[in-house]
């Protein structure tokens, strides 16, 4: 008796679901990174205690262009185009 592997399709509902779209506009972005390296940065130099550390956060979320956050409380700060170009759609 030979096994055959299970292959699961995805319904255009369950891609739709899957695919990242971006949340943080260009400014947001930028003011995010500065402030993470910023926090980070003191955060390693000694400056500032460990808690500097969080700096992570806010660095990371505007590396990706996706914050969590906006997404539970429906906020958008960027326009439709950018939120395209994120999910390679035109």
């Amino acid at each position: 008796m030979s096994r055959r592997p299970l292959r699961r399709t995805m319904t255009s509902k369950q891609e739709g679901a899957m695919t990242m779209t971006r949340n943080v506009g260009t400014i947001d972005r930028v003011l995010r990174i500065a402030l993470g390296l910023l926090l980070v940065g003191l955060a390693f130099t000694g400056t500032v205690g460990p808690w500097g550390y969080i700096g992570l956060v806010p660095l990371l979320t505007g590396l990706a262009g996706r914050c969590p956050a906006y997404s539970l409380f429906g906020f958008r700060t960027c326009g439709a185009g950018e939120a395209a170009n994120m999910t390679g759609r035109s």
